[in-house]
């Protein structure tokens, strides 16, 4: 007899605790998130933008002891004169853009100019693919990374930190007829460290009949390379510092990040209920300098800026 009642009186303690719990959580949520007040409508300004393509500020002096490890390791690589790197992942147009995530990107620019340092050949900056607007998992476009960093600033910076480092414009490869692919590294291969990228390259280079000694300015040679995401390991290689210093060269683009901190400004502002944006949402304010960031905001709309963690992948690779 006492079976049956001590079970029941279990169960009448399971719905006791679940319905007190989440009682709790309701009555906690209306509290904070105040579910009987109205939200607030506050429209959100577009920060005035700079005039012209070029967003860097080109009065923003730089100085070689700002990459004294960056300075160290260029010093100390041997370079080859007329070897060029182009990074990619297969996308694009044909085939030789990278796309990704706004952070994926950055990683594969900043890699791409590590493992050219390694390879002691110059870079060739990368183009970017872009979405097509009627089919989102299509990448019909491609644009060079000015629009997401800035790019005037980061080959200044390399000139100075690393001025061994000869630098390419956004798919510039005039005058290199001579190209050669390197074995695509997938997904999750091992990382390069130390000389090992070198050897690869050196490898790639044999395999197409041509020895390091016969590359020159005069007769150059262009090695296409994907995938640099994630390519190259610092701690491996015992180059926290050299990784600091990189990272340091390359800043997102100045007009981009004035309106993300223009938006960041206007939601963090006391207020008594959730912010609702209305500007956003009814469409771009008037004023010239409003009509400037939704332009861009509107071609912000064709370049991946996820968080890159969804990809699809075909026989382990990022495609």
């Amino acid at each position: 007899m006492m079976a049956p009642l001590l079970r029941m009186l279990g169960r009448f303690t399971v719905v006791f605790y679940t319905v007190f719990t989440l009682g709790a959580f309701t009555a906690l949520y209306s509290v904070l998130f105040r579910l009987d007040w109205p939200p607030l409508s506050r429209e959100l300004s577009s920060p005035p933008f700079l005039g012209g393509g070029d967003s860097s500020d080109i009065s923003d002096p730089i100085s070689g002891s700002e990459f004294p490890f960056l300075s160290r390791l260029c010093n100390e690589t041997e370079w080859t004169e007329g070897l060029w790197l182009q990074c990619h992942n297969g996308a694009g147009p044909a085939g030789l853009s990278m796309r990704g995530g706004l952070n994926n990107l950055r990683n594969r620019l900043q890699t791409c100019v590590r493992l050219a340092i390694s390879a002691g050949a110059g870079v060739i900056m990368p183009s970017f693919a872009t979405r097509d607007d009627g089919d989102l998992l299509s990448y019909d476009g491609e644009e060079c990374p000015a629009n997401l960093f800035d790019t005037e600033r980061f080959e200044r910076a390399l000139s100075v930190a690393c001025p061994q480092l000869k630098i390419r414009s956004c798919n510039d490869t005039k005058g290199l007829d001579t190209t050669i692919d390197a074995k695509f590294r997938k997904y999750l291969d091992p990382s390069y460290f130390n000389e090992a990228f070198r050897a690869a390259i050196d490898d790639t280079i044999a395999r197409s009949g041509v020895t390091r000694r016969e590359i020159n300015e005069k007769k150059p040679l262009l090695i296409l390379y994907g995938d640099p995401f994630l390519a190259w390991n610092y701690t491996t290689s015992a180059e926290t510092n050299e990784k600091k210093d990189l990272f340091k060269t390359l800043r997102y683009n100045k007009q981009l990040s004035e309106l993300g901190e223009q938006i960041f400004d206007s939601l963090k502002q006391k207020s008594s209920g959730p912010i609702v944006a209305s500007t956003c949402q009814g469409g771009p304010p008037p004023g010239e300098p409003q009509e400037n960031a939704w332009a861009l905001l509107e071609e912000m709309k064709s370049i991946d800026l996820g968080s890159g963690r969804a990809r699809r992948r075909k026989g382990g690779a990022v495609v």
